[in-house]
């Protein structure tokens, strides 16, 4: 992956997160593509940040959503900014041979 398509991915991602906290079944399934597409050729610390961005993405659009946040939304929105961060910075790694 390109430097400026994993800007461009972390950039998208940052979007969703504004579709939140809540119910959004289509902003769930974008995020979702978007990490999917990222998987493969993924191991090691990188495919670890996938999936615990997918997680969290799936409890903030997930209409069950207040019991995954413990009560607070803006806690919650900052862990899954911190784990999308965590992910930009996995994929730089990646592709400077790092991984």
């Amino acid at each position: 992956m390109q430097a400026t398509d994993a800007a461009t991915v972390i950039t998208r991602l940052i979007e969703l997160v504004n579709a939140g906290p809540g119910a959004n079944p289509e902003a769930l399934r974008e995020a979702t593509t978007i990490l999917f597409k990222l998987t493969p050729g993924a191991n090691g610390y990188l495919s670890e940040k996938l999936a615990e961005t997918k997680r969290s993405f799936e409890t903030w659009l997930s209409f069950g959503q207040s019991s995954g946040l413990g009560g607070d939304p803006q806690t919650f929105r900052m862990y899954l900014l911190q784990d999308i961060e965590k992910l930009r910075k996995a994929l730089a790694r990646g592709m400077a041979g790092q991984d």
